[in-house]
């Protein structure tokens, strides 16, 4: 049910309740890949409009934009912060692995997380090492996602390490 599921919705109004404003984008599936486009540009198009709304309503304090994601979600927190400089901390749950964790050997996953060629360039903990130097947590849990901890998140906290920032990542 996406930003309808009840967790969805628990998490947001907790988020209000602590005095923040909160959008809660809903993500379309829309996929043409003969001019370009796959579900993941179209979800971080639409996240990134979210972003430039939110900094024209009043209240909002447009240099303190955090974004916060589970699942999917999580993916689009990700690339978000990534992708868009005005997120200035992220929260990441469940869904920061390797391509490999997704796909191979028996797993099937939501086609909406992938998008065509990209692991012949990058898998995804270089894609969350992208949001550098913004402050970033990564939470996971005793299923798929566990092997995180492991075998990706030491790569990402070196690059902070290395660049000065030991303590703006965590899991």
């Amino acid at each position: 049910d996406g930003n309808r599921h009840s967790d969805v919705q628990i998490r947001c109004l907790n988020f209000a309740r602590l005095g923040y404003t909160v959008l809660c984008t809903t993500q379309h599936h829309y996929e043409d890949l003969l001019v370009g486009v796959s579900h993941q540009t179209t979800m971080i198009w639409n996240n990134m409009r979210g972003l430039d709304l939110l900094q024209q309503l009043e209240g909002v304090e447009g240099e303190q934009i955090g974004c916060e994601g589970c699942s999917g979600g999580g993916l689009q927190t990700q690339m978000l912060a990534a992708l868009d400089s005005r997120v200035k901390a992220a929260s990441i749950a469940g869904i920061t692995c390797d391509f490999r964790e997704l796909l191979f050997p028996h797993r099937a996953h939501c086609v909406c997380n992938h998008w065509p060629n990209a692991m012949r360039f990058t898998d995804q903990p270089e894609i969350a090492a992208l949001a550098f130097p913004t402050p970033i947590q990564f939470l996971t849990m005793d299923d798929w996602t566990k092997p995180f901890e492991r075998d990706n998140l030491p790569g990402i906290q070196r690059l902070y390490q290395e660049n000065g920032f030991p303590n703006r990542v965590g899991h």
